[in-house]
């Protein structure tokens, strides 16, 4: 299956590499970009928790009589050169009469005399077995109510959940908070408007701050599109260095969803599926470049470029500025012949 842009797409991908070449490549790269020490990126404050109550939950919630409980469940991911959020989003299903394919905070009703505790204790134990980690390393940090909806946080330690694959029918969603506050959106999914307002009101828990109270950066989704038999080596090295012809170096290139999707999708035949992996990108001071105006490639950390075939692209200067999060394989039986950017797409 192929579209008009294929050739012009081709050179973003990694297919024209073999196996052999792309191993040693990879090695090459950790090698050169793999920080002496990082220890000081493992230290922050998270300021929202200064927010929580730590009082009886039970006591508060019995004040009212129909009471609302979100689970708010987070880790702290690591992995990176900088610590950012991550949170724990129940995913409805499609055939959902009410929210198909929504992203929420994972909820209930609370009936009164009823333990919110407890409850919320079953719903993270399913949440670990679901991740395959050990209920032990999810901690309780407090609560948040406004009147009668109540917000439980709990945190997941030690980056529990790291790089896995996700499907549609996948219930459990871990996203990142530009996708809940900027994009409202988590690979086209949409995530419901609530959780979005809820950090963008309560923005002290959308952040991360150092220990000299400076903010860290958050980081930005970014996307790229490969072949099936890429997705493992991709997901776990990241994406390589290549060339565009409107910049003078070579860097690592990320797109949105949509252009991932064309990456992917019209590279191989429907019954060879091809995938988008999903990535957190530390932009850092970002070079913006939206018409034909000279790009400064010295004096920025990456570059965005919107205007031209291949756009939106964001153009990363140093390998730890990637962090991959998700792998998707792309439903072939949503594709049509060519490619449609009017046309909505889904993964498999």
């Amino acid at each position: 299956m192929k579209s008009d842009d294929e050739d012009s797409i081709a050179s973003n991908n990694i297919s024209e590499y073999g196996n052999g070449v792309l191993e040693e490549y990879y090695q090459s790269n950790i090698e050169q970009h793999t920080p002496e020490n990082n220890i000081s990126a493992k230290e922050y404050v998270y300021p929202g928790l200064s927010l929580l109550n730590k009082t009886d939950v039970d006591e508060c919630a019995d004040e009212f009589d129909d009471v609302v409980v979100n689970c708010c469940t987070y880790q702290v991911n690591t992995t990176g050169e900088k610590p950012f959020l991550q949170f724990v989003l129940r995913k409805h299903d499609l055939t959902d009469t009410t929210s198909p394919d929504l992203l929420a905070f994972p909820s209930f009703k609370r009936r009164y005399g009823e333990s919110v505790i407890d409850m919320c204790e079953l719903m993270q134990k399913a949440s670990c077995i679901s991740y395959a980690i050990d209920s032990s390393k999810c901690e309780y940090k407090g609560f948040l109510n406004n009147r009668n909806v109540f917000y439980l946080f709990y945190e997941l330690k030690e980056d529990s959940i790291n790089i896995h694959d996700l499907c549609r029918r996948n219930d459990l969603w871990l996203v990142l908070i530009d996708e809940i506050i900027n994009h409202n959106s988590c690979c086209n999914f949409k995530i419901d408007e609530t959780v979005s307002n809820f950090f963008s009101y309560y923005i002290n828990f959308a952040c991360l701050k150092d220990f000299n109270g400076n903010y860290i950066e958050t980081p930005s989704v970014g996307y790229t599109g490969v072949k099936s038999k890429e997705i493992n080596l991709i997901s776990c090295f990241g994406v390589p260095k290549t060339k565009e012809p409107n910049l003078n170096e070579n860097y690592f290139y990320f797109t949105d969803y949509q252009n991932a999707i064309r990456m992917g999708g019209w590279s191989e035949d429907k019954i060879n599926r091809g995938g988008i992996i999903r990535f957190a990108l530390f932009l850092g001071d970002m070079f913006s470049s939206i018409n034909d105006a000279e790009i400064d490639e010295e004096n920025c950390d990456s570059i965005y470029i919107g205007k031209g075939k291949k756009s939106p692209l964001w153009a990363l200067k140093r390998y730890e500025q990637q962090v991959p999060l998700t792998c998707h394989y792309i439903d072939n039986l949503n594709l049509t012949e060519t490619w449609d950017n009017d046309k909505v797409y889904y993964i498999y």
